[in-house]
């Protein structure tokens, strides 16, 4: 493998490390919206600790499908995790998306964030 460049190590780690920080983020993010459109409600507590607790079950189900089969076990944990919640975030955004047009919400600038966080 080279030291430099796109086949190189530091560039592989670099890569998927802050591909699971960004995804991370993203999910954050998508927390937030969920927290927002449901404020009205007054369930935001309970919207942030599932959040939680599926990012929790996610990082856990990500652990247990790497650690039977892998020697290195943080790298492909990060590949791992960040693929599983993304998949995790689409799901919830059409979720949303779904609430939001059932509530019939009217707030089309909200509408729109929620729409392009699926496609990021």
């Amino acid at each position: 493998m080279a030291t430099s460049g796109f086949t190189s190590f530091s560039y592989y780690y670099f890569y998927f490390y802050s591909d699971a920080l960004l995804t991370i983020c993203l999910y954050f993010v998508l927390m937030n919206l969920y927290a927002h459109v449901f404020s009205e409600m007054g369930v935001s507590k309970l919207v942030r600790g599932g959040a939680m607790l599926l990012l929790a079950g996610t990082a856990g189900i990500s652990y247990r499908m790497v650690a039977m089969s892998s020697d290195r076990l943080v790298t492909h944990f990060v590949i791992e995790l960040s693929q599983n919640l993304y998949f995790v975030g689409v799901v919830l955004t059409y979720l949303l998306w779904g609430a939001m047009t059932k509530l019939r919400e009217n707030r089309t600038h909200l509408m729109q964030l929620v729409l392009s966080t699926a496609f990021i």
